[in-house]
C-alpha cells in the first residue's frame, strides 16, 4: 500500500489529459463493426472496447485461474460534440504485482513497467483505466478494488474492468454520482468479414457466459479457445 501511495501523484501527472476531439466507432460505419452489450445511457461515459484487446484480457485471465492477475486500460478519452467517450484501444499486463489471495496490489516497479510501456509501445495513448480478475468470485468492486480505483484511476473518464476467469464473464465499471457503478458498452472492430464472424462468436459465448454464471456451471466453453 505504502508503495502505491509514493507513486500515486506521478501517475495522476503523467497520465492526466484533456479529452481529445474525434469520432465514436458508431458514428464510422464504414470503418467499424460495433455491437452494444448491456444497459447503455445518455447519461454515462459511453465505453468503446476494441474486441482484440478484450480477447488478450481474457486470455491473461485465463492463465491464472486460481490467483487475481491485473493490467491496464490503454486508449483515448475522447469527445463527439461534447458527448464523452472512452476509446480502448489495448491492453496491458501490469508486472511485478503482489497478488493476496482476493486482492491484487500494485508496487513501485508496476508502474515503473508502466511508464515505460506507455513511452515505447503505447506512445501518444493514455491509461483509461485498469482491469482485474476475480476467479470464481463474481463481478464487483471490493472496498479494496474502490480504494485502488479512487487513489490511482480517479481522473473522471478511468474506468474499471472485472472479469471472472472461472464464468468467462466480465463488466465495466464507470463513476456515477461519486460511486463506481456497473457501466454497459460497445465492442468495436475493424469492418472485415473475418471480425464480424469473431465479434458474433464473442457475444453468443458472452450470452452462454451470463447463463452459466446464473447457473453455476463453470468452465465448459472458452473465451479465446
Amino acid at each position: 500500500m505504502e508503495q502505491n501511495a509514493a507513486v500515486n501523484i506521478k501517475v495522476q501527472d503523467v497520465y492526466e489529459v484533456s479529452p481529445i476531439e474525434g469520432l465514436m466507432p458508431s458514428s464510422q460505419p464504414g470503418e467499424f463493426i460495433v455491437s452494444p452489450w448491456g444497459e447503455i445511457t445518455n447519461r454515462d461515459i459511453t465505453i468503446f472496447v476494441d474486441m482484440h484487446a478484450l480477447i488478450n484480457i481474457y486470455r491473461h485471465a485465463k492463465s491464472s485461474p486460481q490467483k487475481e492477475v491485473g493490467g491496464f486500460l490503454v486508449g483515448y478519452p475522447m469527445l463527439e460534440k461534447d458527448r464523452l467517450f472512452v476509446l480502448i484501444t489495448d491492453a496491458t499486463h501490469a508486472q511485478h504485482v503482489h497478488s493476496m489471495g482476493e486482492a491484487l496490489s500494485f508496487t513501485h516497479q508496476t508502474w515503473k513497467m508502466l511508464d515505460c510501456q506507455m513511452s515505447e509501445r503505447f506512445k501518444n495513448k493514455y491509461v483509461v483505466g485498469w482491469y482485474h480478475t476475480h476467479p470464481g468470485l463474481g463481478l464487483f468492486m471490493s472496498h479494496y478494488d474502490s480504494f485502488i480505483h479512487n487513489n490511482f484511476f480517479s481522473l473522471p473518464w478511468q474506468i474499471a474492468l472485472v472479469v471472472d476467469p472461472a464464468t468467462e464473464n466480465h463488466m465495466f465499471f464507470q463513476k456515477k454520482n461519486k460511486r463506481l457503478t456497473e457501466s454497459g458498452y460497445y465492442f468495436y472492430t475493424q469492418k472485415t468479414a473475418e471480425n464480424a464472424a469473431s465479434l458474433k462468436k464473442m457475444i453468443d459465448r458472452l450470452m452462454i457466459a451470463q447463463k452459466r454464471e446464473r447457473s453455476g456451471r463453470y468452465k465448459r466453453y472458452s473465451m479465446v479457445g
